[in-house]
């Protein structure tokens, strides 16, 4: 970058679009008093960058299932990744509150697991979206959940039967609803969804769930009471892992009895799980990269399971050091689950939080991770998503804000550093 010209030299695509990015957040803009107009710059020219990520896999997990987020509102979800050098974006298309995917071969799923007619994506859009994500070096992940969180794959009259628990208020919000994986209908139910979703969504990983069978709704379902949950779980994941076609790979929660083969994706990994050997691996839920912890639940209690909420420092303070030498880990991913969210508060809950994930996907260097640095950098960006029309959360106040876009920046600290104090004289 010289004050005559910017030359960006990448080998990618991808590169390439990074390398906008990167200049994109190099501009600052003041308002010039003498002009009354605002000025745009780059300070420190002439610069040259070297620059490349850390991690291959920086994403985040978007529910359109517990309320449905227009094409339009996803669209701005992945301009704001952009800015911020995210490239996966992994979309919970269904869960037991709807289905809200068009499926062409039998569209009664959709008619009735869809909130209503106007809340669900056709095949134009989902192609719509994948380009403009595509246009940008973002990844877009379907994860088609189960057998837990399928209610809304039969809630079409003629599916009646194929549901345990289908009505019960009994089992923790909400999981009632498990499709039969001893079912034959069930189960066809399943492949006709694996197969559309397989068409609709080009990307070599299908997320296939496999957690959270409620136990209770199993013991009392004669169906398959006395048959072992896990084993189930187990038998439905490798059917549908075997219908995935050539080339494509499962991505599974780590809470899932069935682990895949090797080249899948172990999904949420915490300190205490055991990878199986072959399995690629994801850091994500749970603690700290949920970004729905701390509003409360869908049936208005105070605490949630992964309460308090987590906060930028939160996020940027944990410590990947542990996965860094090992060859299969692939990546970080924040989760947004929908029972809380909606469009009016999607870009509040993930940003800046999400700003510092995508930071720490990307670099290790100790300067750069300097919580004065830090700080100075988010409050630039917030004021960057503000000039992009984005909603977003402050970083802190606005008087630290206004002594990190001044000279007195140099002079104040405005973090908390030890938990003592806010602002300190350096």
């Amino acid at each position: 970058i010289t004050p005559e010209e910017i030359l960006l030299n990448a080998e990618t695509y991808a590169g390439y679009v990074r390398g906008l990015s990167t200049i994109f957040q190099l501009i600052v803009s003041r308002h010039d008093h003498t002009s009354e107009s605002d000025v745009y710059f780059i300070q420190g020219v002439p610069l040259t960058i070297y620059d490349e990520p850390l991690l291959r896999h920086r994403g985040v997990m978007i529910d359109i299932s517990r309320h449905f987020l227009s094409l339009d509102h996803l669209k701005e979800i992945i301009d704001s990744m952009m800015v911020t050098k995210l490239n996966v974006i992994h979309l919970h298309l269904s869960d037991s509150d709807s289905f809200p995917i068009w499926i062409k071969s039998n569209p009664n799923i959709t008619k009735y697991g869809a909130f209503d007619e106007r809340k669900i994506y056709y095949p134009s859009d989902i192609a719509e979206l994948i380009r403009y994500a595509t246009t940008r070096a973002i990844r877009v992940i379907p994860d088609l959940p189960g057998p837990s969180k399928t209610r809304s794959w039969a809630a079409a009259p003629e599916f009646n039967d194929v549901l345990i628990c289908r009505n019960e208020r009994t089992c923790d919000y909400p999981f009632c609803g498990h499709i039969n994986p001893y079912n034959e209908k069930a189960l066809g139910i399943s492949d006709i969804l694996l197969s559309e979703i397989q068409d609709l969504f080009p990307d070599e990983v299908v997320h296939l769930g496999g957690g959270e069978i409620d136990g209770n709704c199993w013991q009392r379902s004669p169906e398959v009471n006395g048959k072992n949950p896990n084993q189930a779980v187990s038998m439905f994941q490798m059917r549908r892992r075997r219908q995935l076609r050539s080339g494509k790979r499962a991505m599974i929660k780590s809470d899932s009895s069935y682990k895949g083969v090797a080249g899948d994706i172990i999904h949420g990994i915490r300190t205490r799980d055991t990878i199986p050997v072959g399995r690629y691996f994801v850091a994500s839920s749970p603690f700290p990269f949920e970004l729905y912890c701390g509003f409360g639940n869908a049936e208005g209690s105070e605490v949630l399971w992964c309460d308090p909420l987590k906060t930028w420092k939160d996020i940027y303070n944990y410590d990947l050091r542990q996965y860094l030498n090992n060859p299969m880990f692939l990546g970080v991913e924040a989760t947004l689950y929908g029972d809380m969210n909606s469009e009016a508060t999607t870009h509040v809950k993930l940003w800046p939080r999400l700003y510092a994930l995508a930071e720490l996907g990307w670099t290790t260097s100790r300067s750069a991770r300097n919580l004065r640095n830090v700080v100075e950098r988010m409050v630039h960006f917030v004021e960057q998503l503000e000039a992009l029309g984005f909603e977003k959360t402050t970083i802190t106040s606005t008087y630290c804000c206004l002594l990190y876009t001044s000279d007195a920046a140099d002079d104040l600290l405005c973090v908390d550093l030890g938990g003592r104090r806010i602002i300190k004289k350096k």
